[in-house]
């Protein structure tokens, strides 16, 4: 399990600086129907603000993978509400070769979004990543070139969709996948 918490305050998400608990390679262990708890604490309960608190659920440690991955550009247009998830179909920018893909990484930046979360035809799981406030803010590391493993797998032509978490009403996204070819 990993958490991050974000402040939306008006039109813009702050990351907080409060200490990432990274446990995708030595998980803490829930037992089945245990509940899961967030405390978040208002820090200055004068201002109306959200707190948002990310938390990622595996089935176990993550493992790392390597291989050929190269990067591309993908853009994705719809009605993306405010303080909710909405999905959001994804075209590449460029054509990518016909085959199958993993996909191993991402990044997306954005001084509204709060995380994104990947949905592949067939696959019960909904993979994601945090945002960055904007290309300049520094990278969440641990999402990028295959260091939580794979997250899903696609033909060519059917490239997952998004569900995007934003702190205000949007229309468009850029994201950056990272990706290896396998077929």
């Amino acid at each position: 399990m990993y958490h991050w918490f974000a402040e939306v305050s008006g039109s813009t998400t702050t990351d907080l600086t409060v200490p990432f608990d990274e446990r995708f390679y030595s998980p803490l262990p829930l037992d089945n129907f245990e509940p899961l708890r967030v405390v978040v604490d208002n820090i200055n309960p004068t201002q109306s603000r959200n707190r948002i608190a990310v938390v990622f659920i595996g089935d176990g440690p993550q493992t790392p993978v390597t291989g050929d991955i190269y990067t591309v550009k993908a853009t994705g247009s719809g009605t993306i509400k405010a303080m909710s998830w909405s999905n959001v179909s994804l075209s590449f920018t460029d054509t990518i070769p016909a085959g199958r893909y993993q996909l191993v990484g991402a990044s997306i930046a954005d001084t509204n979004l709060i995380a994104i979360r990947f949905v592949f035809v067939g696959q019960a799981w909904r993979p994601g990543i945090l945002a960055r406030s904007s290309l300049s803010a520094p990278e969440h590391n641990i999402f990028r070139h295959g260091r939580v493993g794979v997250l899903g797998e696609f033909p060519h032509d059917q490239p997952p969709t998004v569900d995007v978490l934003a702190a205000v009403d949007m229309s468009s996204i850029t994201v950056f996948l990272d990706l290896i070819k396998v077929g």
